[in-house]
């Protein structure tokens, strides 16, 4: 799977292999971690979309469910990225839907820590939220598939397992 450019690396600290700006940004991590930050974890969801879905309808879609406040929207030119962050559990969500410099486009939901990691319960309750969100998304925006396609990864800590909850 593709993963953000790198100017994406702060707000999301992770990066997958298949995109032009990973050896970049995974040098960037490399050097965090030797300034004595270690890797911390949460989770991230993600998937390829065959069309660019209704943005407005995926802001409104998550500003009326349960436990998801505090939506916004940006976006971003130089990585063609159109940004939502809202809070749950008290803590900040990013989905992306963007275009990445091979054409692919890409449906990014993600919360992720450097250096502190959060609370394996914490990060289980993230989940659920983005889960729901991710089917709200689905069924009222009408992107067909989508909870099929998505792939999910919770990263390793660096005394951890990488196991999502």
């Amino acid at each position: 799977m593709s993963a953000p450019g790198t100017g994406r690396i702060m707000r999301q600290a992770l990066l997958l292999p298949g995109h032009a700006g990973c050896r970049a940004a995974s040098l960037a991590l490399i050097a965090i971690a030797l300034a004595g930050c270690s890797y911390a974890g949460g989770v991230r969801r993600s998937a390829r979309l065959d069309a660019m879905p209704d943005l407005a309808c995926i802001e409104k879609t998550m500003g009326g469910l349960p436990g998801v406040t505090d939506v916004r929207y940006a976006y971003n030119r130089p990585l063609h990225s159109n940004d939502f962050t809202y809070a749950a559990e008290g803590v900040t969500v990013l989905l992306a839907v963007e275009r990445t410099d091979a054409g692919d486009l890409l449906y990014d939901h993600a919360y992720l820590r450097l250096d502190q990691a959060p609370p394996q319960a914490l990060v289980a309750r993230v989940r659920q939220q983005m889960v729901r969100v991710d089917h709200a998304v689905e069924e009222n925006c009408h992107i067909a598939g989508l909870s099929a396609r998505i792939e999910e990864t919770c990263p390793p800590t660096l005394f951890g397992s990488g196991k999502c909850p």
